[in-house]
């Protein structure tokens, strides 16, 4: 699970960049994103709870709220075996000489 924790400004389309942004992190990890954005005035708010295959589980939106979701490690490795991106990690990086 990634946890992100933000005050993404206010603007035209910002909700969009936040929530795709997001969207993508958990895709690219295969792993649940728990985010939370400081509202309004001068922020969008938009706090979520995001499946690892980038399905938005819950929300809260412009105001202060909460969104509660079940997380589970069964559809984490599911997700893992349909998108087995993890398997091509690299933990030996060989640099110039």
């Amino acid at each position: 699970m990634l946890s992100v924790s933000a005050a993404w400004l206010a603007g035209p389309l910002k909700e969009n960049h936040w929530e795709i942004l997001l969207r993508a992190r958990a895709i690219e990890n295969t792993s649940y994103v728990l985010a939370s954005g400081q509202t309004a005035p001068r922020n969008c708010g938009l706090s979520m709870i995001v499946d690892p295959l980038g399905m938005v589980l819950g929300t809260a939106t412009a105001d202060p709220g909460l969104a509660v979701h079940t997380l589970s490690s069964e559809r984490i490795a599911e997700v893992r075996e349909l998108l087995p991106c993890l398997q091509n990690r690299r933990y030996q990086v060989s640099g110039l000489k």
